[in-house]
């Protein structure tokens, strides 16, 4: 299915409805609707984006964890200088992770673990849904294997694998948590995650592999851009990385009623967005990165 690219095509509504002729002209009010129900549907995704950025795109980040589809796990205790996820906790140590299941099903793998520690590897797909839990309050505290694929993957369960886990998107992330007893257990959680194991279903049926697909293009994340226009360049990117379900059609149709055709890159529909808007409405101020924002968003502010 052909993937839209929703959110170019509804901030480009708002400019081209101040700035050319249509069959069915958008009024001020409706511009401002549509642009701000994308605002509102998108903003889980491109805050998602910012951990993947973070956590397994650029290399250079102080929160860098590593590429897709590898097991990264810390026996610490995290402290306020790890920002990229909010609040986590002081008695937990983590695994966190990047999984990409664009060219296979990917497998993780726990052991027999004492009935009185909680653990838990909780996913999350792009769109922020916690779409399965493996651990102590959901699949117990016993050895398994567990095998997350894409809905559209096609395949028996391999022998060994305890359960299927489908994620209706291609890219997730990976929060794992070790209970922490105290200062004295830090070897045991450290013990535990090294026992913990991430791999691919060709490496689990000792097939040849077919490797890990990379992004090979993405924005770099600037803080603060979220409630900037800029803030669909990351909307625009995370939303061609899944396919619309069908009850959120009717919203995603919304930014269709314009005329559009081609495809512009952020710069341009940005600009024309910017300078159309501020050709008619005198509203708007000299700050060109709170344009949008005080034209259609001016509610979050």
């Amino acid at each position: 299915m052909k993937r839209l690219s929703f959110y170019v095509i509804a901030i480009v509504v708002v400019a081209i409805s101040s700035c050319k002729p249509q069959s069915k002209k958008l009024t001020a009010e409706e511009a401002k609707q549509i642009a701000k129900e994308a605002y509102i549907y998108g903003f889980p995704l491109m805050m998602n984006y910012k951990t993947l950025y973070a956590y397994a795109l650029n290399s250079e980040s102080p929160e860098y964890k590593g590429a897709f589809n590898e097991k990264v796990c810390e026996a610490r205790v995290y402290t306020p200088d790890d920002r990229a996820v909010v609040t986590p906790n002081s008695d937990t140590p983590y695994c966190m992770f990047w999984i990409n299941l664009s060219n296979e099903p990917q497998i993780i793998s726990v052991p027999d673990i004492d009935k009185e520690r909680y653990f838990s590897f909780q996913l999350i797909d792009l769109y922020t849904h916690n779409f399965a839990y493996i651990g102590s309050l959901t699949t117990g505290n016993s050895a398994g294997k567990y095998m997350i694929a894409t809905e559209d993957w096609e395949g028996e369960k391999p022998e060994g694998i305890t359960d299927i886990i489908y994620c209706e998107t291609d890219l997730f992330f990976v929060v794992g948590r070790t209970q922490l007893f105290d200062e004295n257990d830090i070897e045991n959680v450290r013990k535990l995650q090294d026992s913990y194991e991430l791999i691919g279903l060709s490496d689990y049926l000792q097939k040849e592999t077919p490797g890990t697909a990379a992004l090979k293009s993405y924005p770099s994340w600037n803080e603060g851009d979220q409630f900037t226009p800029d803030a669909f360049k990351y909307i625009d990117f995370m939303l061609n990385l899944t396919n619309p379900v069908e009850s959120e059609l009717a919203l995603r149709k919304k930014g269709t009623t314009a005329n559009f055709v081609g495809k512009m890159n952020t710069e341009q529909y940005m600009t024309l967005n910017i300078r159309c808007l501020r050709r008619k409405y005198a509203i708007l101020n000299d700050n060109m990165h709170k344009t949008l924002c005080v034209y259609c968003l001016d509610s979050f502010y």
